[in-house]
């Protein structure tokens, strides 16, 4: 006859089971579902240019909807427009992005305006 520890551990043993198969079930319920801005995502996204009145370069970004990533309203007041530049996957426009910062900074000595950094 068991003793009431071994009852216990079986017990313990038993729920461990039970919320391990309820972790694979949450896995495999969210396996194939990649976030938008993971780096693994295969949705298409777009590299543009921030560029003002002189046609100078103020910012390089990325986004899905590039067109309406600003107000209208605030480029408008400031003169802005927005020139989408490459297509692609997300990593392959972040990599474009950090290129064309990069490149940036070499010719002119400093990040385009808008840029907080070098990705």
């Amino acid at each position: 006859m068991a003793g009431v520890g071994e009852t216990v551990r079986a017990v313990n043993v038993g729920r461990k089971i039970a919320d391990t198969q309820d972790d694979v079930k949450d896995v495999v319920k969210t396996a194939g579902k990649v976030h938008g801005n993971s780096l693994k995502s295969n949705r298409i996204n777009y590299g543009y240019q921030l560029i003002d009145k002189e046609n100078n370069v103020l910012k390089y970004g990325e986004s899905k909807n590039p067109l309406t990533r600003y107000s209208k309203k605030w480029l408008n007041e400031n003169g802005y427009r927005v020139q989408i530049r490459v297509a692609g996957t997300k990593k392959g426009v972040h990599e474009w992005q950090h290129d064309m910062i990069v490149n940036y900074s070499i010719i002119s000595g400093q990040k385009p305006k808008l840029n907080q950094s070098l990705w």
